[in-house]
């Protein structure tokens, strides 16, 4: 209706994958996780970063799965944001 509007023409399609052409999964390995409280940590630690849709901290592997927008967010910021708050990560292979 906007675009109608607006005198211009909107084509969803085009829209979303714009926007969802950046957006990557990357598995960290999370060291030092010893108890329930530390997933959650991590998690808050990656989900406070711009760029960063969801985090999946998974405490029994040790990791944690970020989707993320690589436009908006590195890699070397997911890891540093996890070392910062006391738990080194490095990509999974």
């Amino acid at each position: 209706m906007f675009a109608v509007l607006l005198g211009t023409s909107f084509n969803a399609a085009q829209a979303e994958e714009s926007v969802s052409t950046d957006v990557r999964t990357a598995t960290l390995a999370v060291e030092n996780m010893t108890c329930a409280m530390c997933p959650i940590t991590v998690k808050k630690s990656l989900t406070n970063l711009e760029g960063v849709i969801d985090a999946d901290v998974n405490f029994d592997h040790k990791t944690a799965k970020v989707v993320y927008h690589e436009n908006s967010v590195s890699i070397e910021q997911l890891t540093k944001a996890t070392t910062n708050v006391g738990y080194p990560s490095v990509v999974s292979k």
